[in-house]
């Protein structure tokens, strides 16, 4: 799951209804690894509760390290030395963007099954994500774009404006 900024808003909900089914036995999920990008460190505050619930609720049921939720924050306070907490580092604080290409590489190589690839992001995040899930795009990926997308404005990004677009063709 990627997010950029308030987009984390859009997954908490599936997130916490994964975690549920999972320690249920309803759900064949494994792993949910959530990428989250934000500009400022305190932004990390907005959901702090929830993600501190979501935390607590992964049992790791079946033995004390099968616990499926991995969060990467990602803060655009770069130049930090990066953190890790929780007390089975479920939460590690990245200060370097996230490399989209080089996670599903690992999770691809990692894992078997299949992989669903969900965004709640800014353009600029959910068209890298685009690019490099087509890159892998077979029966085993999925892709889902949540409804509500972040504008780049509410993650603190500079704006697209000034960028300039050629279409090919």
């Amino acid at each position: 799951m990627l997010a950029t900024g308030i987009g984390i808003a859009g997954h908490i909900p599936y997130i916490k209804d994964l975690i549920s089914r999972y320690n249920n036995c309803e759900v064949r999920t494994r792993r949910i690894l959530l990428m989250w990008q934000i500009s400022k460190e305190s932004q990390e505050q907005w959901v702090t509760k929830w993600m501190d619930e979501l935390l607590d609720s992964d049992t790791g049921y079946l033995t004390d390290t099968s616990w499926i939720l991995e969060v990467r924050l990602h803060i655009q306070d770069y130049g930090k030395e990066d953190l890790e907490y929780g007390s089975h580092s479920k939460i590690k604080k990245i200060f370097a963007p996230p490399n989209v290409g080089d996670v599903l590489d690992t999770e691809f190589k990692a894992h078997r099954g299949r992989v669903m690839v969900s965004l709640c992001a800014d353009l600029i995040m959910a068209d890298k994500a685009r690019k490099e899930v087509q890159r892998r795009m077979n029966k085993r990926v999925r892709l889902v774009e949540l409804d509500f997308q972040p504008s780049l404005r509410e993650t603190g990004w500079p704006s697209s404006t000034d960028m300039e677009f050629k279409c090919k063709g």
